[in-house]
């Protein structure tokens, strides 16, 4: 802009000086530039348009993935305030489609379970997997959080 500055100062008769250099200007975009590899507003109207349509793409995705999340802990919401209040020796209640015969009844068992149960439990809630490193007590901690059976 700095050397176009001048000539915009300077009379009318100085337009095509002017044109000339917003033109050499203009020549120095790459693929841009009138010639062989010039790209057309076409072309660059259904480029724009194809970077929409899979930035929109990803965006429906992440609000399905939200959307499902949200159904998922709305579903949970009424057991878990049953169980955050029920008493330690008071039936918990699992998600439908457990079969809680094998798990533990209540807060108290809850409370004690160990190891592969921990394990085999927390899968058949289809909670995340631990992690290795992950200790006895934490797996605990996350399946009773899970359950609301704080």
């Amino acid at each position: 802009m700095a050397a176009i500055q001048p000539l915009l100062d300077q009379p009318d008769d100085q337009l095509p000086v002017l044109l000339a250099e917003v033109a050499t200007r203009v020549a120095r975009i790459p693929n841009i530039a009138p010639g062989p590899n010039a790209v057309t507003a076409e072309e660059l109207q259904a480029a724009l348009q194809a970077s929409s349509a899979v930035i929109l793409e990803a965006v429906h995705a992440s609000e399905a993935r939200v959307m499902a999340k949200i159904n998922e802990e709305s579903s949970l919401l009424m057991l878990r305030l049953h169980n955050s209040k029920c008493p330690y020796n008071t039936q918990l209640r699992y998600p439908a489609g457990i079969d809680s015969q094998y798990f533990p009844q209540n807060k108290i068992e809850l409370y004690q379970i160990r190891g592969p149960a921990c394990i085999q439990m927390a899968e058949a809630l289809g909670m995340q997997p631990f992690p290795n490193n992950m200790n006895v007590e934490s797996r605990r901690e996350k399946i009773i959080e899970y359950l609301g059976a704080i």
